[in-house]
């Protein structure tokens, strides 16, 4: 019976090793594999995206409809992360595929070093009328982070089978089947002495559909908490954990331009059963007519707050007068509150606050429903030099 013990314990561990080296090397060849397939495919999406962008180039290089272009175009890949635009000046436009494939070192924008991109960049010269040196720069995915998951799980799982195979016939062929005449000799008391069980750390038992209720009803709840992805539930509004973060990047970018930057907090009148439904619609028509998906953040339960780069705030009053009016179009009842950099070293937070102030005038005040906060950069200056 040892022998055999023995035999059969070195054949599961021959097999396990095998199935294990196989997994590891199978998990190679996919990745690998798909790796190849992804840089075939990021030649022919970044030739695309630069021929889109030249094109776009000749209605005016950086205007809106510019990065726009760049936005869908990115968008509609499968294979890029992120893109930088450079002209004579250095990194114009940056913009990614989700939060993190850009930092910002020395307020210009850089490609993050992460083990699902490719580190080497691909570059392309732009064709754009009265600008030199104005460059494409995009980095592409080595493989996709979820279809990694994907390799990793299917592997783990191939390793798993056998071990727990071996674990099997571990457990098997340590317990004897049989008890010799002297072990089952009766005592005083009548009763055989049998040999123990052997005791291991697999012994414990656990109340299995309790622990998977708990764990599924706080994934349930941290699920609703927790930003996951660049976008909300409802696909159309970033998180607004994310909302002071980025805005705090566009002021750094707009104050290294010297451009202005505006921030737009509306709020619409939700009451009535289809609350979710209206609002919904309203962030959908909201984000397509400023044209700043990745710039348009969820605020409280029916707000929304958009950030609008290189806008002044005469311009987002402008705009937001005609969003009104198609508002009122369709019946709904909205509050719009407005603030600007307006030449200040301003953070995102005080901005915040001026918005939000705004708006709470426009709910108050039953003439007009849109306000906003036009600071003095003089005053402002001297009441940061007074207050520092």
């Amino acid at each position: 019976m040892t022998s055999m013990r023995k035999r059969y314990l070195r054949l599961a561990a021959i097999v396990f090793t095998l199935v294990y080296v196989g997994a590891i090397c199978l998990a190679a060849f996919r990745v690998s594999s798909r790796s190849s397939a992804m840089e075939f495919m990021a030649v022919g999406e970044f030739k695309d995206l630069v021929d889109k962008a030249n094109a776009a180039a000749i209605l005016g290089f950086l205007d809106e409809p510019f990065r726009d272009s760049i936005r869908r175009s990115l968008e509609q890949s499968k294979s890029i992360a992120a893109v930088i635009i450079t002209g004579p000046a250095g990194p114009e436009y940056a913009v990614e595929r989700e939060e993190g494939y850009l930092t910002n070192s020395d307020n210009m924008p850089r490609f993050a070093s992460r083990i699902e991109i490719v580190p080497e960049p691909l570059v392309s010269p732009l064709r754009v009328a009265d600008t030199r040196n104005a460059t494409l720069t995009a980095v592409r995915f080595r493989i996709i982070p979820f279809e990694m998951v994907a390799i990793l799980r299917d592997s783990l799982l191939i390793a798993v089978i056998p071990l727990l195979i071996a674990l099997i016939f571990l457990v098997f062929f340590s317990t004897p089947s049989r008890v010799s005449k002297e072990e089952n000799t009766p005592l005083g008391n009548g009763d055989p002495v049998l040999p123990p069980v052997p005791q291991n750390e697999f012994n414990e038992e656990f109340d299995i559909p309790d622990i998977a209720a708990d764990v599924t009803a706080t994934a349930s709840e941290n699920t609703s908490e927790k930003p996951a992805g660049l976008y909300g539930p409802d696909g159309v509004l970033g998180w607004e954990a994310y909302l002071e973060e980025r805005l705090e990047a566009e002021l750094r970018r707009a104050a290294s331009f010297e451009q202005d930057l505006v921030i737009l907090n509306a709020e619409i009148d939700t009451n009535g059963t289809k609350a979710k439904e209206t609002f919904k619609s309203f962030a959908e028509e909201l984000v397509s007519f400023f044209s700043f998906r990745d710039l348009s953040f969820k605020r409280g339960s029916y707000g929304v707050v958009i950030i609008l780069p290189n806008v002044d705030l005469d311009h987002g009053l402008r705009l937001t007068e005609e969003f009104m009016m198609k508002c009122r179009e369709r019946g709904e009842n909205v509050e719009f509150g407005l603030s600007a950099r307006a030449g200040r070293l301003v953070d995102a937070g005080r901005l915040l606050i001026e918005a939000e102030g705004a708006l709470d005038r426009a709910r108050k005040n039953g003439k007009y429903q849109i306000m906003a906060f036009k600071p003095d950069p003089e005053r402002y200056r001297s009441f940061v030099a007074a207050n520092s």
